[in-house]
């Protein structure tokens, strides 16, 4: 059970990514395409401000039946959810963001050897970043391992981006 639970707990992270969870932030609030690891600057003397959300839904969830936009959920619209916030925000202190939004849910609702999933975030992760949020917990059920699985994640991100503020 526990290599099929892994295998559906994949599929589910490779659905949402095609469905679009991961986006790239731009001002104004226009949402584009997955930015590749390169958008996020290679050089920590660059200007700009590149800063990386994983969450879960409300952090950004697609568009179906019910919800009718790419944006966070419980937001009125896409620049009144918590990402889009916080870029305008970082906006009016840095010349250049950057921003990047995962859906992560299924780490949350994986309850077992989340650390299998981990990984799947180092394409947003670099020694450039300058900040991670992780808004993660609404849809944990099982909290057994929760512990040393929140220490494994933060772990990751540390040792990715060094530099960063981990909120």
């Amino acid at each position: 059970y526990k290599k099929i639970n892994a295998l559906q707990a994949q599929v589910q992270v490779n659905a949402h990514e095609i469905a679009g969870l991961k986006r790239k932030i731009i001002g104004g609030g226009d949402i584009t395409d997955v930015p590749a690891p390169s958008a996020f600057r290679t050089n920590s003397s660059d200007e700009s401000f590149d800063f990386f959300v994983v969450g879960n839904s409300l952090t950004v969830h697609p568009a179906c039946d019910y919800w009718g936009g790419e944006w966070g959920m419980a937001a009125s619209a896409p620049g009144n959810d918590f990402v889009h916030i916080v870029e305008a925000h970082l906006a009016e202190r840095h010349s250049t963001v950057n921003a990047a939004a995962l859906n992560f849910a299924a780490w949350e609702t994986m309850s077992y050897d989340r650390t299998e999933l981990v990984p799947q975030l180092d394409g947003y992760l670099n020694p450039s970043v300058d900040a991670v949020v992780v808004q993660l917990g609404e849809n944990i059920s099982d909290s057994v391992t929760l512990d040393g699985d929140f220490s494994y994640l933060l772990g990751h991100i540390a040792r990715q981006c060094p530099a960063a503020k981990i909120i």
